[in-house]
């Protein structure tokens, strides 16, 4: 998928429809070679994922990198759910806190499991002047079976919930 991509493919491809997104400085690690992770490393600037409110600027921390609608809403499904392969897909975010801002919420971390076969953790930590988000989904499987596909709907419900909760800022 990103073994034959430039950096700047690779910004075009992540603005595409996000609006005011500006990707600065992409880096794409191991693209070329399989046995490694491909890690791919930017800044970005965007009005679009932010709404202020009064003295408060409330956002949710993963922005463009979260899923904009739950795709399992269907009760009963008729064919497997088929990925191909099974993945790992990691997340680390750091948003600086403007000046003259101070946390006053934020979500909680939390970790859910479907079966043995897939995990998602989600860990956000107050660094003072900055929030940081890691974010972790692992599919040990590339095929989810109707019998299990009740059990996945739920597990990626509790994700796409997850996903949506937001930051609270509030003006000092």
């Amino acid at each position: 998928e990103y073994g034959n991509i430039s950096p700047e493919q690779m910004t075009g491809i992540l603005e595409k429809n996000e609006g005011d997104l500006k990707i600065l400085d992409l880096k794409i690690e191991n693209a070329a070679n399989i046995s490694n992770p491909i890690s791919l490393s930017y800044e970005y600037e965007s009005s679009n994922y932010v709404e202020a409110v009064g003295d408060k600027i409330i956002f949710s921390p993963l922005m463009f990198l979260r899923d904009n609608e739950n795709v399992f809403t269907q009760e009963t499904r008729n064919y497997p759910v088929d990925y191909k392969y099974p993945f790992s897909k990691k997340f680390v975010v750091t948003v600086e806190l403007p000046d003259g801002y101070e946390i006053e919420s934020l979500p909680e971390s939390g970790e859910f499991h479907f079966k043995d076969l897939g995990k998602y953790t989600y860990l956000i930590e107050n660094k003072k002047s900055a929030v940081q988000l890691m974010v972790k989904l692992d599919l040990n499987t590339s095929l989810i079976n109707t019998t299990d596909y009740p059990f996945y709907r739920q597990f990626y419900n509790s994700i796409f919930t997850k996903q949506s909760e937001q930051i609270v800022l509030k003006r000092i």
